[in-house]
């Protein structure tokens, strides 16, 4: 007995079988990439509100309008130094060479991908567990973070000219769009 097969019937499953695999590989690495960017935007939200929190209250910088008045003066403003613009735009420029500091982890409930400082911002010994440590992942959360600025810069700098309680709700899931919105009252965890 003889058994004929046909090529095209070979080949339209070898396709089949392979855009499956593709479409798979595809869809994880999308999924890796959009938490990879989520964890990394709000290491960057924790770096600019601890930043801020730094500043001193009672420090201040003078600001002058854009419009003249009929005099030919420029009205000027005092606001607080913390959340100008000119101190927002240093602290974001300088953000992403602090990505050394942090380490990989996985929240041991929701396996959800965090990043962890790996130094202490005041001194304290610091204790780490469930975390890889590399170059590699360094420059990973470098070049994320670079990304994210480079696409949101002003977003963040106007977002944080007023104080926020959660930056990383209000910007990096509802303005930014990078995490997905958390399901409340989800008991499946």
């Amino acid at each position: 007995m003889r058994i004929v097969v046909k090529m095209d019937a070979v080949c339209s499953i070898i396709v089949l079988l392979f855009s499956v695999i593709c479409t798979s590989s595809v869809a994880d690495s999308t999924s890796d990439k959009k938490e990879l960017y989520c964890a990394a935007c709000e290491v960057i939200m924790d770096e600019i509100s601890y930043t801020i929190s730094k500043v001193d209250t009672k420090k201040t910088i003078e600001i002058a309008g854009f419009r003249v008045d009929p005099q030919g003066n420029q009205k000027q403003k005092t606001i607080p130094y913390a959340r100008s613009e000119v101190h927002l735009t240093e602290v974001v420029e300088n953000l992403c060479s602090n990505m050394n500091k942090y380490a990989q982890s996985r929240d041991k409930v929701t396996n959800k991908l965090k990043f962890i400082r790996t130094e202490s911002r005041d001194g304290e010994a610091i204790t780490l567990e469930n975390v890889s440590l590399s170059g590699e992942i360094s420059e990973k959360l470098r070049y994320v973070c670079e990304n994210i600025i480079e696409d949101h810069e002003e977003g963040i700098i106007r977002y944080f000219k007023k104080e926020r309680k959660d930056p990383v709700k209000g910007f990096c899931t509802k303005k930014a769009k990078l995490c997905l919105e958390e399901k409340e009252g989800n008991d499946e965890l």
